[in-house]
């Protein structure tokens, strides 16, 4: 998931305000929001999301803004767009008090403008759309900004991030993974049923995806 929202005051110290709230936001409510019927019925403790990043910029003409890409467990939510629009009407309305904007990519990317996609559901064998998201979209959060550091006159932070699972030990047992060719066969016969326009992502040799723009 990626969405990037607009501050436009040109305060430091009202921006790093918005900062804070948006990471207060991410960690202790969203979790709730986007909690399945199910599991509040259940009475299920929200599971916190996966992990962000949230790169802080600051532009001539733009002000203080923030790019932020956030990371979801595919298998508990897939209405991607709609969690996006959701926190960008939160951002809006609520955290900025109608004084903020944003740019909703998971939207944009559902509406056919980008060429090579790096957002929303992201298969851990779908090697391409792994590529776009390394190599595009978080190193855009992440690429860093000489006016921001300039603007600030502090040690302030300007790149946060949170929510990073441990590295998995090795020692503990469990159900060994399928070899990854294995599963591309069975994803391909998947998705040639289901959903037939995922079809040549799943195939026996992938070509390397070269670099593009976003």
């Amino acid at each position: 998931m990626f969405v990037e929202g607009f501050a436009p005051a040109h305060d430091w110290i009202q921006a790093r305000a918005y900062r804070e709230a948006l990471i207060k936001y991410l960690n202790r409510d969203l979790p709730k929001v986007i909690q399945s019927q199910k599991d509040r019925d259940a009475k299920k403790k929200p599971k916190p999301i996966a992990g962000y990043i949230i790169g802080t910029e600051y532009g001539i003409e733009t002000g203080w803004h923030f790019h932020v890409a956030l990371f979801l467990n595919g298998d508990d939510h897939q209405n991607e767009v709609g969690i996006a629009s959701r926190i960008c009407w939160t951002w809006k309305n609520e955290i900025t008090s109608s004084n903020g904007r944003y740019y909703n990519c998971n939207l944009a990317a559902r509406e056919g403008r980008y060429s090579k996609v790096g957002v929303g559901m992201i298969h851990r064998h779908d090697l391409a759309k792994r590529e776009i998201l390394s190599s595009v979209v978080t190193r855009y959060a992440v690429k860093g900004c000489y006016y921001a550091d300039a603007q600030t006159g502090t040690k302030d932070r300007l790149l946060n991030k949170g929510g990073w699972p441990k590295e998995k030990d090795l020692r503990k047992g469990g159900r060994p993974e399928k070899p990854v060719q294995v599963q591309r066969e069975l994803l391909t016969h998947v998705f040639s049923e289901k959903k037939k326009r995922f079809f040549p992502i799943w195939t026996s040799c992938e070509p390397s995806q070269p670099r593009v723009g976003y």
